[in-house]
């Protein structure tokens, strides 16, 4: 099931309605499975952190219908300790609602799961299509399905970049990469069918193996490719491997779009310095004040310490705004570390 609109009302509903128990006073309690170690701690540790806020200024305005909020986390840094973790904190734990999970793999061991025991799960961020088409009664999805993040890359390059590059759009070599885990692959399904009923033929369109740690083959064949501009899709590691390889290599292309993930994480600010001016990110960015009436809210609206996951995360759980069905129309530039 895909949560299309109003999420504050659905999931509210969800919270009041579930059975938790007969005493009204009793706590909500949620799974939260989230990566605490492994190679995606520093995001879901960063995720988890955004969580608790949310759930401390719910509970400070007296819960949910008088009922406050209580986490219990589960660290799902594998899908198979996600469907472990999952299964303890229904079984053993008691929760009927469960939320996460950052990585699309994880997300789906995780609502997997959760289907299994009749346990809502609410996913923040996974975005691979097949979270929601296997047809679960009772997964949700907030955020933009895999596909609105290509779909939203093709159209920068249709409405903005040809006309910066000096070229038609037919003219243009597209070279399209991308991590062949649930994520990448989603995306770049998502991106073939698209640039295929645009009548745009990609020069390049290959996945990489999301573990390796040498990139010289990946980045020795896009070289030899010479495209004008780069889709990539990948993750924090991944994508600074990339990034420090080309430079290596001294391969460079005329645009650079990264997609969400590893695109849009400081991380790659701090890995990579400078060079990170000038890539674009698609992406579907929170929106800090819903007063606000331009696209994206000014810097001052977000809180110092929350970098654009946190926040993501912050947002979501506050539901305080109705979701957005796609991304960003347009990529946006990643400057210092933040996409602006």
């Amino acid at each position: 099931m895909k949560c299309l609109l109003r999420p504050c009302a659905v999931f509210a509903a969800l919270l009041l309605a579930a059975p938790f128990g007969a005493h009204a006073q009793e706590p909500i309690r949620i799974g939260v499975l989230l990566p605490q170690t492994g190679p995606l701690a520093k995001n879901g540790i960063e995720n988890w952190e955004a969580m608790q806020i949310a759930r401390d200024m719910i509970n400070e305005r007296g819960g949910v219908g008088g009922r406050r909020i209580e986490y219990l986390l589960g660290d799902a840094n594998t899908p198979n300790a996600a469907i472990s973790e999952t299964e303890r904190l229904i079984s053993k734990e008691g929760v009927k609602i469960t939320t996460g999970s950052f990585a699309s793999p994880i997300a789906i061991a995780v609502s997997q799961a959760a289907q299994r025991h009749n346990v809502f799960h609410w996913e923040t961020t996974g975005a691979a299509e097949i979270i929601t088409r296997r047809g679960f009664r009772h997964t949700f999805q907030v955020g933009a399905p895999a596909r609105k993040y290509g779909q939203a890359a093709v159209d920068f390059i249709i409405g903005d970049l040809a006309k910066r590059l000096n070229k038609p759009v037919g003219g243009l070599k597209i070279a399209l990469l991308w991590e062949n885990r649930a994520f990448g692959k989603s995306v770049a399904d998502g991106i073939r069918t698209y640039t295929q009923a645009k009548g745009i033929r990609l020069a390049y369109d290959e996945g990489y193996d999301q573990t390796a740690t040498d990139m010289t083959p990946v980045v020795q064949k896009l070289k030899d490719t010479a495209p004008d501009i780069l889709i990539a899709v990948s993750f924090p590691n991944d994508a600074i491997l990339f990034q420090r390889k080309a430079k290596e290599l001294d391969f460079n292309v005329a645009a650079f779009i990264g997609v969400s993930a590893g695109y849009s994480a400081p991380d790659l600010r701090d890995s990579i310095g400078d060079a990170v001016n000038g890539i674009f990110v698609a992406d579907f960015p929170p929106k800090v004040n819903p007063a606000t009436p331009t696209r994206n809210p000014p810097p001052a609206t977000v809180p110092a310490p929350m970098n654009a996951r946190r926040v993501h995360f912050f947002m979501t759980l506050l539901l305080q705004r109705q979701r957005r069905e796609s991304p960003c129309a347009s990529a946006r530039t990643c400057r210092s570390g933040r996409c602006s």
